[in-house]
């Protein structure tokens, strides 16, 4: 194998690991706010007052939104991988807190944002894959998929292409 083959066999394996890795991290992080935001936001409106804390949860999102969006200009990839995280993930949590019948119209409606959240994701994941910078990768992994019992290639056809 030539040696830009290897550095796009290494790619692949560094991407493939380091997407599991974050999922990870993403989706515990996630759980952890979910699971701690009812006591803490209790415990700080009886100190703080409800109104600061409602605009402190407002300053927090314009906050987060501009890192969200820097993050995203950074590593598009990354940034997408995180997003279809948290669909699955926010989708999971509404899905398990009530049963269908019991569900309101706004739970409802969090449920097909969550769709909206997963179709960016994969979109921005898309974009990123298209990028120059990951064509040896799509190759390589190109490669690698056509080799999966199943596919054209196995069956002695055309090769598989991202």
């Amino acid at each position: 194998m030539s040696q830009m083959g290897e550095n796009a066999d290494s790619r692949v394996r560094l991407v493939l690991l380091g997407t599991v890795l974050f999922s990870w991290i993403v989706v515990i992080m996630v759980r952890l706010i979910v699971l701690m935001t009812p006591r803490t936001v209790t415990s700080l409106s009886s100190s703080l007052g409800i109104r600061n804390i409602q605009f402190s949860i407002a300053v927090g999102v314009i906050i987060v939104g501009v890192l969200a969006f820097l993050f995203k200009r950074k590593n598009q990839l990354l940034y997408g991988i995180t997003e279809i995280c948290f669909g699955i993930v926010s989708a999971v949590t509404l899905a398990t807190s009530a049963l269908p019948s019991e569900m309101r119209l706004t739970q409802w409606a969090s449920l097909v944002g969550c769709v909206y959240v997963v179709a960016r994701g994969l979109a921005n994941v898309s974009d990123a894959l298209r990028n120059p910078s990951f064509a040896e990768v799509r190759a390589a992994l190109s490669e690698h998929l056509a080799e999966l019992p199943g596919t054209a290639r196995s069956r002695g056809q055309s090769r598989v292409v991202l």
